[in-house]
């Protein structure tokens, strides 16, 4: 099978430049809350509309009519409209992104499927990257509760208002009744494929093309993070946008992050709805072991396209060059790749993430 081409990520002599700058993404990712925002206002007035047979006499009615329902149905309503405003928002979102990147927006954005030996890959890479990202959101937020804490004591008058950073346990409550499937769908699908058009295909692109790969990746990435809102949640996402970036420049596919974006967080999901993995302890060679894990895949899908040896080398070798060099030139041939070392670092990689997760699995909780 045919290696696909990598995607273009800077332009050549006399071209144009295709995707947004970074004023236009900060406009983007503004762009993005404010039609989650409006599907979800739609919803919920259409709701209003279906439950009082039309507009309802007074606005105290709203309120008998919540305090009508248990709080396992205002769970679900809860949930059922923050998915649907997800959802919904692909209608704004995708026209959009389509309109933005003509001409030609499907070969811009890259919606052709990655290879099969590429979804294997990016499917092995989903469980060491959530324990990386999880074990990362622990830290943050310890860090944030000292910060809290720090500034309490500084300032007594906040004590009087609620800090609540707990993104994590937020979404935990109020999806505890709400069934599986749902829950795939309004997490899974609708932020993997938003937020993949929006950061990957559309600022990715854009600043990659002008900044060139490490700081167009590195902005995306934070931009992807600050759209969480969230501190904690903010730099938990960090790894995982940096990773979704590089699959994206390495396959020169869309599908490619947003099928581990999807996977990413139906694994949260799981582990959060059966309340799985929350009293594991994670070792230090785990988390080695799981960062050179995710390391030999991105390597591995680099190499499918000659990426690895045209686009990164060369552009160290070209770096001072106006415009960049084809991934195509002789040059990349003169730095070959060499399988032995990684294939002793992939199996290495593979053993000690394996060992050391079925015994962080074994163990006996902490009390």
């Amino acid at each position: 099978m045919t290696s696909r081409p990598a995607l273009r990520l800077k332009r050549q002599s006399g071209e144009t430049l295709t995707g947004p700058g970074l004023t236009e993404s900060l406009m983007w990712v503004g762009g993005y809350h404010l039609a989650q925002t409006f599907a979800g206002i739609l919803l919920l007035v259409l709701l209003i509309l279906v439950a009082c047979n039309g507009l309802p006499d007074q606005w105290s009615d709203i309120g008998v009519l919540a305090a009508q329902l248990g709080q396992s149905e205002l769970d679900w309503l809860l949930t059922a409209l923050i998915g649907c405003a997800t959802l919904g928002s692909l209608f704004f979102v995708l026209p959009m992104a389509f309109w933005r990147m003509q001409p030609h927006p499907r070969d811009r954005l890259g919606l052709q499927l990655p290879t099969i030996r590429q979804i294997v890959l990016l499917a092995g890479a989903v469980v060491p990257l959530g324990i990386l990202s999880d074990e990362l959101y622990r830290a943050s937020s310890s860090l944030m509760d000292e910060l809290l804490h720090i500034a309490v004591s500084q300032w007594p008058a906040l004590a009087a208002f609620e800090f609540s950073d707990d993104a994590i346990s937020l979404i935990q409550g109020q999806t505890s009744m709400t069934a599986y499937p749902q829950l795939l769908v309004i997490v899974g699908v609708g932020p993997a494929i938003g937020e993949e058009v929006i950061f990957r295909g559309l600022i990715g692109h854009g600043l990659t093309a002008r900044w060139g790969v490490v700081r167009g990746v590195l902005m995306t990435s934070l931009l992807f993070a600050i759209a969480h809102i969230s501190p904690s949640h903010a730099l938990a996402t960090i790894p995982i946008g940096i990773f979704l970036h590089v699959t994206y420049i390495a396959t020169g596919s869309l599908w490619a992050p947003i099928i581990v974006h999807f996977l990413n967080n139906a694994l949260s999901v799981t582990l959060m709805k059966y309340d799985l993995g929350q009293n594991v302890e994670v070792s230090t060679l785990l988390l080695v072991s799981s960062a050179v894990y995710v390391t030999v895949i991105a390597i591995l899908l680099a190499r499918d396209d000659g990426l690895l040896e045209g686009a990164f080398r060369l552009r160290l070798a070209s770096r001072r060059l106006r415009s960049p060099l084809p991934v195509s030139s002789n040059i990349a041939r003169r730095f070959p790749m060499t399988p032995n070392w990684l294939l002793l670092v992939a199996c290495t990689g593979v053993i000690c993430f394996t060992l050391s997760f079925v015994a962080a699995a074994m163990a006996e909780p902490p009390l």
